[in-house]
């Protein structure tokens, strides 16, 4: 499979209630540390992923 992903900053304003920053940074780590295992696990699995992963990447704007 050849893809990639990528983070960027939002494209949008959005109002929000009163967040605690590091509790919210906590919160997404694990997130941002194991996105290889993420992408090894989408990359591995069957059809269902693969489709996913093929309607994801339709949505994304080039």
């Amino acid at each position: 499979m050849n893809a990639s992903l990528a983070f960027h900053n939002s494209t949008v304003y959005q109002i929000r209630n009163e967040h605690d920053l590091m509790k919210d940074f906590k919160d997404e780590l694990d997130g941002y540390l194991r996105v290889k295992e993420l992408a090894e696990t989408l990359e591995d699995c069957k059809l269902g992923c693969q489709l996913w992963i093929k309607n994801y990447s339709d949505a994304i704007p080039t």
